[in-house]
């Protein structure tokens, strides 16, 4: 016999006062420690940091800022890998160190990431933004 699926509640107990202080916090800590460098964070390494509820900090970055907790950290990640692909300093790196270096484990995650956040490859925005320095 089937179990019926629980289905769960969008209805958050969470104040909206608690769930700004949380994004605030987790913003915070982006910008000051640059947390999102770290190729194995989690969620769960954020609540353990920030000393609150896994869940709670889920439901803050939906509902506050309407994203998940991996798209909030690789739009981070991909901000900070532009920095360093309109830098010639890094023309000498691969791509799999530029991904590697701005926090995400594998290239490819990197590469469908860079390109589903910015429209363009890791190379051609490389290219593109180092052509426009010339000008």
């Amino acid at each position: 016999m089937k179990q019926k699926m629980k289905k769960q509640s969008t209805y958050s107990s969470l104040k909206e006062s608690v769930k700004i202080d949380i994004v605030n916090k987790i913003i915070k800590l982006m910008k000051d420690e640059k947390l999102y460098l770290q190729y194995d964070l989690t969620l769960e390494k954020l609540a353990v940091i920030l000393k609150k509820n896994k869940i709670y900090i889920s439901q803050s970055l939906n509902k506050k800022l309407k994203k998940n907790f991996t798209r909030f950290i690789n739009e981070y990640r991909i901000e900070e890998a532009m920095k360093l692909l309109k830098n010639r300093e890094y023309n000498i790196y691969t791509m799999e160190y530029i991904a590697n270096k701005v926090g995400f484990r594998s290239a490819n995650t990197f590469f469908r990431a860079f390109k589903k956040f910015t429209g363009k490859t890791p190379l051609n925005f490389q290219k593109h933004a180092q052509e426009n320095l010339n000008d």
